[in-house]
């Protein structure tokens, strides 16, 4: 994964062609933050779905990504599809599991949303398989997929499997170098930001069963203590 900048936004098509003509990725795709820490803070409101009371609204978390993203990210479909990179996809939205649920829809794909983001209707064009974003041990926030290109703040690229990756990134460095000269080619791996975030876990819990215990000793030692306390009787 790399930053865009505004010249790598600018031109990212001719990039992406030129990622995968390179012969060592799968898939390209842009999002508005990375994977696994997808930023959710951003939230809106939705003004109306099916089965909606009257009146009143629900906030939402949303992130905007680009055609490609969740084939990119390694996140499954659960039905429907993921967004087709057309000027239509502005008016489709998609969903996962954790917001299916939230606003109760037995059958998503096909309806119709409206939110503060546009001024039209949306459909639901496919529902996303919950995944682990952030912490590993964090609940599953209710989402909202927009297609806003645009305003996706990072370039996601999945290598092909069996690659020598340092051969990869000597040819990927070249090609963002050619589109981006400005800045020095910077990249981070999914997989090794998921493996801290769960070494970061473990360290707590480790840290937290070594205080626990502590707590336990000093207990003990407080009741050894009590116990073996003797009062001395003074004679009179």
């Amino acid at each position: 994964m790399t930053t865009a900048t505004s010249d790598l936004n600018r031109n990212y098509t001719a990039l992406k062609n030129d990622l995968l003509q390179s012969g060592f990725l799968a898939n390209v795709t842009r999002a508005s933050s990375p994977v696994p820490v997808i930023d959710f803070q951003a939230g809106c409101n939705l003004l109306n779905w099916p089965g909606k009371n009257a009146g009143g609204s629900l906030g939402i978390s949303y992130a905007a990504i680009s055609e490609d993203f969740f084939k990119t990210a390694g996140m499954k479909m659960a039905e429907g599809r993921e967004f087709a990179g057309t000027p239509n996809d502005t008016l489709h939205v998609i969903l996962n599991e954790a917001a299916v649920g939230r606003l109760q829809l037995k059958t998503p794909v096909g309806q119709m949303l409206t939110t503060e983001l546009s001024k039209e209707p949306v459909r639901i064009i496919g529902v996303v398989k919950n995944a682990i974003i952030g912490s590993p041990f964090s609940t599953i926030i209710p989402a909202l997929f927009v297609y806003k290109p645009d305003i996706a703040g990072t370039v996601i690229y999945r290598l092909k499997p069996d690659v020598n990756v340092h051969d990869a990134i000597d040819k990927l460095a070249a090609i963002f170098n050619k589109y981006n000269p400005a800045y020095p080619y910077d990249y981070f791996f999914a997989d090794a930001a998921y493996d801290s975030n769960f070494k970061q876990a473990q360290l707590v819990g480790k840290l937290a069963a070594v205080f626990a215990a502590l707590t336990i000793l000093i207990s003990c030692l407080g009741l050894f203590g009590l116990a073996a306390y003797k009062p001395i009787r003074t004679a009179r």
